[in-house]
C-alpha cells in the first residue's frame, strides 16, 4: 500500500518527525502487515508538505479491512497531535487596492 499525506506548510520539523513517527508506529503495530514499513517526508507540494506510507499487508488479510483500520488510527492520532491534513489553497492579492 503506498499512502501520500499532505500537511500544511504551518506544520514545523517536530510535527513532520511526529508524523512520521506516529505513521511507523500504527503499522509496525497492526497485526496484519508485514515488518518492512517505509515512512519520509518525500515532497514539498504546492499546497501541502508530503508524508510518505509504504507497507506490505501479508498474504491473506482483509486488505479494505487492514486499510480502513490503519486509516482510521492515522486520522485519530494526526488528529490528537494537532497534524493538520492540507487541502488545496490560493491566495490572491489585489494590488489596486479595490
Amino acid at each position: 500500500m503506498v499512502l501520500n499525506l499532505g500537511l500544511t506548510y504551518e506544520t514545523d520539523q517536530v510535527g513532520i518527525k511526529k508524523g512520521i513517527k506516529i505513521l511507523d508506529e500504527i503499522v509496525s503495530r497492526h497485526a496484519s502487515t508485514e515488518e518492512n514499513v517505509i515512512t519520509g517526508f518525500n515532497a514539498f507540494n504546492d499546497s501541502s508538505l508530503n508524508l510518505i506510507l509504504v507497507y506490505y499487508i501479508k498474504l491473506g488479510e482483509d486488505i479494505l479491512a487492514s486499510q480502513t483500520t490503519i486509516n482510521l488510527q492515522i486520522l485519530e492520532q494526526f488528529t490528537i497531535n494537532k497534524l493538520e491534513f492540507a487541502f488545496p489553497t490560493q491566495t490572491l492579492y489585489n494590488i489596486d487596492g479595490k
